[in-house]
This record gives structure tokens, sequence and C-alpha cells, in this order.
């Protein structure tokens, strides 16, 4: 009888062997990259940095499950950035779910952060293992002052406002630091803001990697429908000025130019006088039909090659009156026909 049971038990055995053996032989493994940073949800005077003061980690994550689930996870993990349903293994840590209220060190597990997350059960997938297991997270609570505002250009120039309302807007920020609450603004927000207010929201950066903290609430700008502009000089040469003629005055003659235009005047910003310094002509003279017939032409005014846009922008501007110059064209003799052989 005993040995019976002791039969029956290796039967069983075996059966659950070889049932577990192909019960995981339809199972897949893969290894993936995902992010652990801040909650956007956790309170706004929490600031989490994570291992080498940084504000969002890197960690490995093993996941097992069917093959056709582990499919679509890397699929849907692997496409580009614009795909709405782009599977990004972000988790999320709030310090206040995990009893990190004070300020301090924590050791915090992402074997266990991740398993109870949202999207690992929206998977269908077991997470087998992180790589690192844990990360030592620092916690600092911000405190709530009133900061001034200001306005920055795309390239990070700060702007003079006419007014910005409010000019002191409320942040969260680190005990003891001078912060600025900052708005960008394109070049056709400022454009824009010349001809009525625009409303936008202020932010701080807070630690590495320029993660932003927007303020609860907007400011109004509006800038001035006038740019100040400075006196402007430079020298430039005969090589960067250029002429407009006539299609059947081309390559027929040569002008020369009877006034010195090497000396440059103009009112600009300065950032506009250094793109039209690299514009390839400085400055442009026309040239009229009827010009080859005259010694010398009268003064006329040449035109100053600005770009476009910095015109419409109200950030460069020609001296009243503007320089003028005269003008002489000269015959280009043509090349004499090389002489034949008799």
């Amino acid at each position: 009888m005993a040995a019976k049971i002791k039969k029956l038990l290796v039967v069983a055995f075996l059966s659950a062997t070889i049932w577990i053996w192909a019960f995981m032989s339809l199972e897949k493994e893969t290894t993936l990259l995902g992010t652990v940073e801040l909650s956007p949800t956790a309170d706004p005077d929490y600031f989490v940095t994570f291992a080498g003061g940084q504000s969002r980690a890197t960690v490995k994550i093993t996941f097992r499950g069917s093959p056709a689930k582990i499919a679509e996870l890397e699929r849907r993990h692997r496409a580009p950035d614009a795909d709405p349903f782009r599977e990004r293994l972000d988790f999320y840590y709030d310090p206040k779910e995990l009893g990190h209220d004070k300020e301090g060190t924590y050791q915090l597990s992402l074997e266990e952060l991740i398993r109870k997350g949202v999207r690992v059960r929206a998977l269908a997938l077991a997470v087998m293992s992180c790589e690192p297991a844990s990360l030592e997270v620092q916690v600092q609570r911000l405190v709530l002052r009133e900061v001034p505002a200001e306005v920055r250009d795309e390239a990070g120039q700060v702007l003079t406002p006419e007014s910005i309302e409010p000019a002191r807007v409320a942040m969260y920020v680190r005990e003891g630091t001078d912060a600025t609450a900052r708005v960008v603004l394109s070049a056709n927000q400022i454009e824009n803001a010349r001809l009525r207010p625009v409303r936008e929201r202020p932010f701080i950066n807070l630690g590495p990697g320029e993660k932003k903290q927007y303020a609860s609430q907007t400011v109004l700008i509006r800038m001035p429908s006038t740019l100040p502009l400075e006196a402007q000089v430079f020298q430039t040469n005969p090589g960067r000025i250029g002429f407009v003629m006539p299609a059947e005055l081309v390559g027929a003659y040569k002008v020369e130019v009877l006034d010195d235009l090497t000396t440059i005047h103009f009112r600009s910003t300065p950032e506009a006088k250094t793109q039209y310094q690299q514009q390839p002509y400085h400055l442009l003279i026309q040239v009229l039909s009827g010009d080859q017939q005259m010694e010398q032409t009268p003064p006329r005014p040449v035109i100053y090659n600005f770009p476009q846009d910095l015109v419409r922008r109200g950030m460069i501007q020609a001296p009243d009156p503007p320089a003028m110059v005269r003008i002489r064209l000269i015959p280009v003799t043509p090349s004499p026909a090389p002489a034949t052989a008799p």
C-alpha cells in the first residue's frame, strides 16, 4: 500500500513538473528601460532628487508573460515619441504615499514601486527584476514665496516689457534661494505682445535637467510698441555692395561707385546689428536704364539690405536721410576674337 502511494506521489510530482515546464515554455522575458520620477500629482512643496542629484532615474525592468503580450509591449515601447500609444514605462514616486513626508534621505524600493504601479497591472505582465532594485532619494520641502517675474526670448535673452501684471507671482522655491519666475516668448508672441497683451504661465527651474515648476497663476505681458534702438556703425567693403540692374545692362557695363560707402550708419538693437553684418550684401545700389548715357548719375539713396524680419519687428532702422551715392557706368570691352591661322 505504501509503495502504491509512493508511486502515485512520484507520478503526481512528475506530472506537475511537466505541466510547470510546459507552462513556462509558453512564456517569454524581455528587459526594457523605464524611468522613475516625482509624481505630477504629489504636493507641490516636494522636491526630490535621485542618486547623483538627478530629477529622474533610469531603471532596467525585466518582464515575463505570454509571447503575444511581450511582443506587444516591445512594439509599443520602441514606437516613435510622437506615437500617442507609445509605452514609455514611466513610473512615479509620491513621497507622502510611502511615508517619506519629512525632509531627509530615503531608500526607495523600485521593485515594489513598479510592481504596484497602475502601468504594470494594465500590461498584465509579471515584473521579474529591476536594476537597480532600490534607489536613494533625497526629499526636500519647498517654501511658498512671491518672486519677481521676467520675460525672455527663445534664445534666453532678457527682454524689457512695457508691463507685466502681476510683477510678482507665488512659487514654491528652496529656502534661502533667490529665484525668478520666467516667461519665454516666441518671436510671434513678442510681436503680438506689441499690439495686445499676451497671457502666459511663469515657471522656475528646479535642480538639474532644467526641471520646470509652473506657477498656478498666469501673467499678462505687454511689449513696447517700438524698440529702443541704439546708434550703430560698422565698416564694410566694396565686395559687400550689390547692384540692382536692368537685364539689358547686366554684363554690358561695369558700375563704378564715386562716393565712399565703407562706413555704414544706422540704428538697431545689438542683436539686429549682428544679423545685418552677416548679410551677403550690406548695401544695394539701384542702376536705372539711361544711366549709361550719363558721365555720372545724380546722387541717389542707397538701399540698406536689412533682413526684412528685423524691419517688420522694428529692430533696425535706416538713417534719415539715407546715404547718397553717385555712380558711373563703364562699358565692358568685349575680348577680341582669337586670330585664325591662314
